[in-house]
């Protein structure tokens, strides 16, 4: 189940004002809905996928008079978690992939055509954790709440630069600057091992 620009989140955020292509007001109802489905059909596992970072940021930007703020998201996050599991699911939770300062595509035909050393726009550990500050500051509660994390910044490392990979043998892994291509996909799909091959 998934929606573009709709955190898979309960409760009405304020905050997050409805963007052109989101659900908007009518996303607490879909998340709702969502976990009724997993209730009623007995789906074991359920996997949270988000730009957590983007959401984090659109609640900075916005103003704390509207009467939330990065607290009340993640105590949503927390209800999310619990309600899913009082729903009979695993909860797992996917952090975001290292998001580049560029698109990906654009910046690969540039060091293709005239050598550009695009090494400057790759997303390195600093810019990871500066990314991530927010989520990773809810982690822990996530996890004493019964949430399993998924990382897959791992399978995208690259240790002889000491950044995040744009590409894997000539071929873009992601299509824009945070989105993976179907190559990237399959570049991590190991973090998924776990879910699907319980021991």
């Amino acid at each position: 189940a998934w929606y573009t620009s709709t955190a898979p989140v309960l409760g009405d955020l304020q905050l997050l004002n409805p963007e052109k292509f989101s659900l908007g007001h009518d996303r607490p109802l879909w998340a709702e809905t969502i976990i009724e489905y997993v209730r009623s059909n007995g789906i074991p596992n359920v996997v949270l996928v988000a730009r957590w970072s983007g959401y984090y940021k659109g609640i900075l930007n916005e103003s704390i008079e509207n009467g939330t703020g990065i607290a009340d998201f993640n105590s949503n996050l927390l209800k999310t978690v619990n309600a899913l599991q009082n729903a009979g699911a695993l909860v797992w939770i996917f952090k975001e992939v290292p998001n580049h300062k560029v698109f990906v595509p654009k910046a690969l035909i540039k060091k293709e055509l005239f050598g550009t050393d695009i090494s400057q726009y790759t997303c390195d550990l600093n810019e990871l954790i500066s990314q991530n500050i927010y989520f990773d500051e809810m982690e822990a509660k996530l996890v004493l709440a019964g949430a399993k994390i998924l990382d897959a910044s791992d399978f995208l490392y690259n240790k002889d630069h000491n950044n995040y990979l744009m590409e894997y043998q000539g071929t873009a892994l992601y299509y824009d600057n945070q989105h993976l291509t179907i190559e990237g996909a399959e570049k991590i799909s190991g973090i998924f091992e776990p879910i699907f091959y319980k021991k």
